[in-house]
């Protein structure tokens, strides 16, 4: 398993399959909210040095990533905070010890960084509260959501 940073020009047009898999397997409100991301600020922030994609590859397949956006939090200016963005792995590599490898790894990369926190949610119906738990993460906070869109 190869677990690695990758650029998001690089890797953006191979990950595009998987975000909209992912989006079908966890996205609240897809009856209401279309799957249709922003992909220029992507690449916005990836050049303003606040995007970091980690990416976990069995040979040169995609299997899994973490896509985090890194810069000081507005409330602790003093501090970095790796929040996640995505974190995606294929339903047959879950459950496996280079998960717990990959984590680890990013967690290595993004501590490299001079990150003070990262973060981590999750969506009620798809938790992984357990690996968190093995990784010695802290549950920090509950969030509610309600669609009042038209």
């Amino acid at each position: 398993m190869k677990y690695q940073h990758e650029k998001y020009h690089d890797v953006i047009e191979e990950l595009k399959p998987h975000l909209h898999e992912h989006y079908k397997e966890v996205a609240m409100y897809q009856d209401k909210i279309d799957f249709d991301p922003n992909y220029e600020a992507y690449g916005v922030a990836q050049d303003n040095g606040m995007l970091y994609i980690y990416t976990m590859r069995d040979e040169d397949e995609l299997v899994g990533y973490n896509i985090f956006f890194v810069q000081t939090h507005p409330h602790y200016s003093s501090n970095m905070f790796a929040v996640n963005d995505i974190v995606y792995i294929a339903p047959n590599y879950r459950h496996k010890v280079d998960t717990l490898g990959f984590f680890a790894y990013c967690e290595n990369s993004l501590k490299e960084l001079e990150v003070d926190v990262m973060t981590y949610h999750m969506k009620v119906l798809k938790t992984f509260e357990m690996l968190m738990k093995t990784l010695e993460m802290d549950h920090a906070e509950h969030m509610y959501t309600k669609y009042i869109g038209k």
